[in-house]
């Protein structure tokens, strides 16, 4: 298959007999590519986390141990050797020269040696979990790595639980008129103790709530709104 880029540049092409082929073509990677090409791909995949935490929270937690056991076992593409991996290595390059950040990514001119305990204990976890360790040390990673794992997962819950009470509290300062004015003082402090980070803040929209009790006949609900936005 051969890729064009938009500016109509010839990108990477991959044949049948390459090492590449039977991973990025046969996977689709390429559609995604193209619509992920010149962004920070994670950054994507953190406010990717966030949407669905926000947008359907239920899914998400349905789908948070599988999400976090495919990113330490997601197969990496073997790097060509030789002569093809020369060429291949100088195309990404000379493709990156032309502004293009996929290919450049795609493609390693060179290997090196890996030392990540993390990703072998995430390895181990997702073995250890489908009963295939093989000896001891897969054993110690495997328990290691699945209490990495529970840690991780116990803090994507908590960020869940998070984007939960603040969608909470949006529902409570929209409907302000039908609120007493201890519930939304109680509302706006628990708000403002989160310490929301600016992503959470503009994926969940709180901004336009407080916004909407910035006039209210309370003063003291006035002052805190005025405390939290500055």
């Amino acid at each position: 298959m051969k890729r064009t880029d938009p500016a109509g540049t010839p990108g990477m092409k991959v044949s049948g007999n390459s090492p590449l082929a039977g991973t990025a073509d046969e996977s689709g990677l390429e559609p995604w590519r193209e619509l992920f090409r010149g962004r920070d791909i994670y950054d994507v995949i953190r406010k990717a986390i966030l949407v669905a935490a926000t947008d359907s929270p239920q899914e998400f937690r349905r789908r948070r141990d599988g999400i976090v056991e495919q990113i330490y076992t997601a197969p990496t593409v073997p790097i060509p050797q030789g002569r093809a991996a020369g060429e291949l290595s100088g195309r990404a390059l000379e493709e990156s020269d032309k502004g293009s950040k996929v290919a450049s990514c795609t493609v390693a001119p060179a290997e090196e040696p890996e030392d990540n305990n993390d990703k072998k204990k995430g390895i181990a976890a997702a073995q250890h979990a489908n009963g295939n360790g093989d000896n001891a040390d897969d054993a110690d990673y495997g328990a290691a790595g699945m209490e990495w794992l529970k840690s991780l997962a116990d803090q994507m819950d908590a960020e869940t639980q998070e984007v939960n009470e603040v969608l909470r509290i949006k529902d409570i300062l929209l409907n302000h008129h039908e609120q007493s004015a201890d519930n939304l003082f109680d509302s706006l402090r628990r708000l403002q103790l989160m310490q929301l980070t600016a992503d959470k803040i503009k994926i969940t929209e709180i901004g336009g709530a407080i916004a909407a009790v910035s006039k209210h006949k309370s003063h003291k609900i006035r002052m805190l709104v005025h405390e939290i936005v500055k």
